[in-house]
């Protein structure tokens, strides 16, 4: 009996049915979707980091830092933030799809044929003359069966392998060219308060009672970007650890025993000192140094320390 193609059909079919629109653009799709949810990643990331409104309008954010060069003055570089930090850019450049589909074929048959027959059979004998006389009584049947099968199996196996690489990308060329005239605004100048610290030392004698004998003093040197003396300046001096502290709170203002931009400074003992000193101690802290005017800030930080006497 012939193999049934009926198996080999109906695997056929199983080829013909495969959702290769699925297999194939549900990853395309996957990968697209991802690519925009990236590009909406870029967007809120200029908006929120590298933008603000003013007015209604958005405008870039500016970072300032001010440093000391070489030669002691101060300056400042500002510089849009957007110049400064990496932006997201992520592309997919890569998708790979592999798919492999196993399909076995099978198909059954099978068929019988079967016969049978059966009687019975009665027989009786005498000799002529005689009184002998014998019978037989049978009966029979006869059975002829055959069969015959053939059996075949199919099976469907589907196997898919997708696989995506991303990579951040360079920038579109329109960033590119915003970010150009955001950089032309970067710029360095020197800063229009100009503050020097002039007798500072590194080293105070303190009592152990906790109160200056000679309070330290040093002065303050304030000119503009011109080198020309600023005589409207506030003052404050902030301790880190406390341990000493501006003798005047108010702040200091250009005194008359002083040259014009010249602020004397004094300090007194801080009201974080330790509670017990022992001769030969020695407390190390910081002043921040802060010298405010009407068009400017400018903070000084300055290292120093107090050793205890008897």
């Amino acid at each position: 009996m012939p193999l049934s193609s009926a198996a080999g059909n109906q695997a056929l079919n199983q080829l013909n049915n495969l959702p290769f629109e699925n297999i194939i653009g549900g990853p395309l799709n996957a990968a697209i979707q991802a690519q925009a949810q990236a590009a909406e990643t870029t967007v809120d990331f200029i908006q929120s980091v590298g933008m603000h409104e003013v007015n209604g309008v958005k405008e870039a954010i500016n970072v300032q830092f001010v440093y000391e060069d070489s030669s002691g003055q101060a300056r400042r570089i500002t510089v849009p933030i957007l110049a400064i930090v990496p932006i997201p850019f992520i592309v997919i450049d890569n998708v790979s799809i592999a798919f492999k589909a196993k399909i076995t074929a099978s198909a059954s048959a099978q068929s019988s044929s079967s016969k049978s027959q059966s009687g019975y059979v009665n027989v009786s004998a005498g000799y002529k003359g005689t009184r002998f006389r014998a019978s037989l009584n049978a009966g029979y049947s006869a059975k002829k069966d055959s069969k015959a099968s053939q059996e075949s199996k199919y099976s469907v196996e589907y196997t898919m392998d997708v696989q995506v690489n991303a990579s951040q990308s360079g920038l579109p060329a329109g960033m590119e060219a915003v970010l150009g005239f955001l950089q032309q605004g970067t710029h360095e100048l020197p800063l229009a308060l100009q503050a020097k610290v002039n007798g500072l030392l590194k080293n105070y004698q303190l009592p152990s009672s906790g109160s200056f004998t000679v309070a330290p003093t040093f002065y303050l040197i304030v000119n503009d970007a011109n080198n020309q003396p600023i005589t409207d300046s506030e003052i404050s001096v902030v301790s880190n650890n406390g341990y000493v502290q501006l003798a005047n709170p108010s702040g200091v203002d250009d005194g008359d025993d002083t040259e014009d931009g010249v602020y004397k400074i004094t300090l007194a003992a801080g009201t974080s000192l330790p509670s017990s000193l022992a001769a030969g101690d020695e407390l190390v802290d910081e002043l921040l140094i802060t010298v405010t005017t009407d068009n400017d800030v400018a903070t000084l930080s300055r290292p120093i320390s107090l050793r205890i006497t008897a």
